[in-house]
């Protein structure tokens, strides 16, 4: 385009020079060749500015293919991202009514697990027991052992009763439990006759626990298996020990009973 433009400017103006000799004669030398380099001047800026405007329609050619290409890439990533949102959305959705659905399961899951801690740490807490308007701590194999025993002897299974208190006590020599035991297995064995044995738990139980509340009532049995199994002498000490220490219990009474029952000591 440029060339033919310059062509047809160089071919216009050299036309009118030829073609008219009667117009270049109006000139002289000089101004006709000052004439010519003007017009030369001319057609040179001509084709410059031909030459930029062909220069600038090709830049906005570039700049509006550039415009269109990134218009049709941003609407490629905008579709795809639509693609990836929906996506995302039905995974969520998925996600959502599976969660709905196992929301039962998992609930019911959590639930066995913390019921399984509990008991688990059931058998490790203290736990409360109530004996004679008393509330004492002990722990779950304890509490289980002593009301199996305390089942034993209010079935009238005495001797298996005395057996399970002995062992009570034997496992569990520290529990707060260990009086009511050693009275228990006293008063068990007195009922069996088993006089000796009846004597050894309830002495133990005083030597440790003098001041205890069953201590009245198990000097009570051990008087009266000392005396049935003829040590009547420590049978009377006992009886006097249960007077002096305890002289307003209900037991008072019945051991100045036992006491005339066994007559005057002898020296």
């Amino acid at each position: 385009m440029k060339k033919t433009w310059a062509s047809f400017v160089t071919g216009v103006t050299l036309s009118l020079l030829v073609a008219s000799p009667a117009w270049a004669q109006l000139f002289s030398d000089d101004e006709a060749r000052k004439a010519i380099i003007e017009l030369r001047a001319r057609i040179a800026s001509l084709e410059k500015q031909s030459e930029s405007l062909v220069t600038e329609n090709s830049t906005l050619k570039s700049r509006v293919d550039g415009m269109a290409k990134s218009q049709l890439d941003m609407v490629s990533e905008m579709g795809q991202l639509r693609s990836e949102l929906q996506n995302v959305l039905g995974s969520l959705e998925t996600l959502t009514h599976t969660v709905t659905v196992d929301q039962g399961t998992l609930v019911s899951g959590i639930e066995q697990q913390i019921q399984s801690i509990s008991e688990r740490l059931a058998r490790f807490e203290p736990q409360s027991f109530d004996i004679d308007n008393q509330t004492v701590l002990v722990d779950a194999k304890e509490k289980s052992a002593f009301e199996a025993a305390q089942g034993l002897l209010a079935s009238g299974a005495t001797e298996a009763a005395a057996a399970a208190f002995d062992e009570f006590s034997r496992r569990f020599p520290e529990s707060a439990l260990r009086p009511w035991a050693l009275n228990f297995e006293g008063a068990a064995h007195y009922l069996r006759k088993n006089y000796k044995a009846s004597i050894a738990a309830l002495s133990e139980l005083y030597r440790k626990y003098p001041g205890h509340t069953r201590v009245p009532e198990s000097l009570l049995t051990l008087a009266a298996s000392q005396a049935e199994s003829g040590q009547t002498r420590a049978a009377r000490n006992t009886l006097n020990l249960l007077l002096k220490q305890f002289p307003n219990s209900s037991q008072a009474a019945t051991a100045k009973k036992r006491l005339a029952a066994l007559g005057p000591s002898k020296n």
